[in-house]
């Protein structure tokens, strides 16, 4: 058996406005190497970063850019996606401008207008696959209004907090990358 042993350091930052608590654990596991850990309101976000540069993980974090961070911490959370609201309105904007150009037929540009109406969906929207496709192309699923995602605007909300707090709480100097 071999036992190791890291430096950490725990933060905990409160007084955020719109935030609940956040506590943030750095971890530097060897030189260059380290991990990081991040919790809200019952939610966790953690990596691990195994080439760092000449840095530790808290002058690492401090300098990373905040989508870098946000694509580490939730890979699997789109930073935009569609917006539903908007969609309608974009479709029937779409369907008038193909009626005035003439490659709508009036009837097929009053059922499409009526039948987009009816959607509160992603699945209903695919049963309208064939007027999207008309209206877009192929890949519609691409061109259709986009807004940013409330959970990944959260996310970036906590780790904006957390490199703050981590820059207050190590101050500049320590900071700074070894030279």
């Amino acid at each position: 058996m071999k036992i190791e042993s890291s430096s950490v350091l725990k933060l905990r930052i409160t007084g955020l406005s719109d935030l609940d608590p956040i506590s943030v654990l750095l971890e530097d596991l060897a030189p260059e190497k380290g991990q990081l850990i991040i919790t809200c309101a019952g939610k966790s976000w953690t990596h691990y970063w195994g080439a760092m540069g000449n840095r530790n993980i808290a002058q690492f974090f401090s300098m990373a850019g905040q989508d870098y961070l946000a694509c580490k911490f939730a890979p699997e959370l789109p930073d935009e996606v569609i917006d539903l609201d908007a969609v309608e309105r974009d479709v029937r904007a779409h369907i008038c401008k193909l009626r005035r150009k003439r490659q709508l037929s009036a009837r097929k540009a009053r059922e499409d207008y009526r039948a987009i109406c009816y959607f509160q969906n992603l699945e209903d929207l695919e049963e309208l696959e064939e007027m999207l496709t008309t209206i877009y192309g192929e890949e519609w699923r691409y061109y259709l209004p986009q807004c940013p995602n409330p959970p990944y605007v959260y996310l970036c909300r906590i780790i904006a907090a957390a490199k703050e707090g981590v820059k207050a709480a190590l101050g500049s100097d320590m900071l700074k990358v070894a030279a």
